[in-house]
């Protein structure tokens, strides 16, 4: 599959997790690696996706997971898409492992003006 990028540089591979939820529903041959979202990112941002764990939603399997992972030193997904009612318990957890950090100083450093009001507006602080 080529990539096709605006950018004139190689594309970026990140792992990812995918915690399957009951309405994810795929249409027209899609799949959770192939879709319009990674195809978005692979084609216009040179972002290739890959899925390093892939579980169900329930049951807070997600926590349970990076706890697992945490516990026996196993690598991190590079993303992680943690809900809202999961980070008070895993934020606390991640931060004090070493393995994620915190990206407040790069995001005052560098996000431009419009993104830092629009999180100002929607984003809660915990």
């Amino acid at each position: 599959m080529a990539v096709i990028s605006i950018w004139n540089y190689p594309p970026v591979v990140i792992t990812k997790e995918k915690a399957l939820r009951d309405n994810d529903q795929l249409k027209f041959n899609d799949t959770i690696d192939n879709n319009p979202i990674t195809r978005w990112a692979r084609n216009r941002l040179g972002i290739i996706q890959m899925n390093k764990w892939i579980l169900s939603d329930e049951n807070q399997a997600l926590a349970t997971r990076i706890k697992l992972a945490l516990s026996s030193d196993e690598e991190l997904p590079d993303v992680l898409f943690i809900l809202d009612k999961d980070i008070p318990e895993l934020l606390s957890v991640l931060l004090e492992s070493g393995k994620v950090i915190d990206l407040e100083e790069a995001f005052n450093t560098y996000a431009p003006t419009r993104i830092k009001e629009a999180y100002k507006k929607k984003i809660p602080r915990y």
